[in-house]
């Protein structure tokens, strides 16, 4: 079902990593402060993987360490992050908004 992507390093990406530090510092902050028990960041660019890291903890009491595969229960935050991913989409010309929704999900076709 998913689709693995390659791992990348940032200048094959096209990216600089000092923006990718700017990352590990705001989590750290986030930690540091007690704002976070623990997160994973992840930045894709360019069709490949340039950042991948887990933080801090899953279960502080426990002291569980977060792994990049920790499954989180995010609930009803599906919403605004498919809505926004989906407007992405649609900015970028790659879905068009008024097209049936079977057109990208072929298993909802007659619903």
């Amino acid at each position: 079902m998913g689709k693995s992507l390659p791992f990348l390093s940032p200048q094959e990406s096209g990216m600089d990593a000092s923006q990718l530090r700017t990352i590990e510092q705001q989590v750290g902050e986030g930690l540091d402060e007690k704002k976070l028990a623990g997160a994973v960041t992840m930045v894709i660019r360019n069709g490949g993987v340039v950042h991948l890291e887990a933080h801090g903890w899953q279960d502080v009491e426990n002291r569980v360490p977060m792994r990049t595969d920790t499954i989180f229960r995010i609930y009803s935050m599906t919403k605004p992050i498919v809505s926004t991913a989906v407007m992405m989409l649609a900015e970028s010309g790659e879905i068009d908004l008024d097209a049936p929704v079977a057109k990208y999900l072929p298993s909802l076709k007659g619903l």
